[in-house]
């Protein structure tokens, strides 16, 4: 039942240690195990999530890689042949249920874990949101803003408008427009044209600088502001505090998504600064994880006063 406050943390819970999978006895075994264990935490049932420890960074997997070619397949299997039934994968888990984590480090090695599902979860196996990137997205980016909308939840809704700074090539903007909301991207460089032929005028381009931005550059406040921008994280807050205030988003905006780049890995200690920091700026509520498509990156939210 605790939630773990861990940015780099996907999934997490009570380790019960480790076994090796080379035959199937082990999940005759476990499965006798989960029955007795369920019977003293007077669970009525115990959910069984199996997932592989992630092996590429997101977007470099090889060509002909499958999620489930880590080891997960084999062990579902020995499952189903000892008598394990599992449901659907958009079958969510419920308030205060009993999972079982089996995370597949090698095919022969699985760790056992356990814990109780709440909202600090995403009830999905490993952590992993389900989510494809489509052939028409711009980039990656897109995966971004689906994946921070389902794991907190954030209430975006059609006729939002959007601020996204560091626009180009697209691919946020083209996941926000896909979902009925208006955005404004902020970029000097080229959006891909599919997102203006797609969305017409939903989209409008702001070929400026962040520096350049006015009261003026928008004719409303934005309800989002969005940030993705390959810069330190300083430089970012740095453009993210002048949009933020320059286009009246502190007094209207319901909340704001920023991506901050990890450029070297001791800038992690500096999270709780970058945190503090967007806490002044007037965001609360803030949530940060490093997200099944980030990189060497972090994905931050929080809620605004509108």
């Amino acid at each position: 039942g605790v939630e773990l406050e861990s940015v780099f943390a996907r999934e997490y819970g009570a380790s019960l240690g480790m076994v090796r999978t080379e035959q199937d006895a082990w999940a005759t075994g476990f499965l006798v195990w989960l029955k007795e264990a369920a019977l003293r935490w007077k669970a009525p049932s115990v959910r069984i999530h199996v997932s592989a420890r992630p092996r590429y960074v997101p977007g470099e997997e090889p060509l002909g890689f499958e999620s489930d070619d880590g080891g997960e397949a084999a062990i579902r299997k020995a499952l189903v042949r000892a008598g394990w039934v599992f449901g659907g994968r958009s079958e969510q888990p419920v308030q205060g249920e009993w999972i079982v984590d089996l995370t597949v480090v090698e095919p022969t090695e699985v760790w056992i874990g356990v814990h109780r599902h709440h909202e600090g979860h995403t009830g999905y196996p490993g952590g992993l949101l389900p989510c494809d990137l489509p052939d028409e997205s711009p980039s990656r980016a897109y995966l971004k803003f689906v994946e921070a909308g389902r794991l907190w939840h954030i209430p975006f809704q059609a006729g939002d408008v959007v601020l996204e700074i560091g626009a180009s090539p697209g691919g946020m903007s083209f996941s926000a427009l896909e979902r009925g909301m208006t955005v404004w991207g902020l970029d000097p460089g080229r959006m891909d044209p599919r997102v203006r032929a797609t969305f017409g005028d939903r989209f409008r381009h702001l070929r400026i600088s962040i520096r350049e931005i006015r009261p003026d550059s928008l004719p409303v406040a934005p309800t989002w502001v969005l940030l993705d921008m390959n810069v330190v994280p300083e430089v970012a807050l740095d453009g993210f505090e002048q949009a933020w205030h320059v286009t009246r988003a502190r007094q209207a905006a319901k909340g704001a998504i920023l991506v901050l780049k990890m450029n070297q890995w001791k800038l992690a200690d500096e999270i709780p600064a970058y945190l503090e920091r967007l806490r002044r700026a007037g965001l609360r509520d803030l949530r940060a994880r490093q997200l099944p498509s980030n990189r060497q990156e972090i994905t931050v939210y929080g809620r605004g006063e509108g």
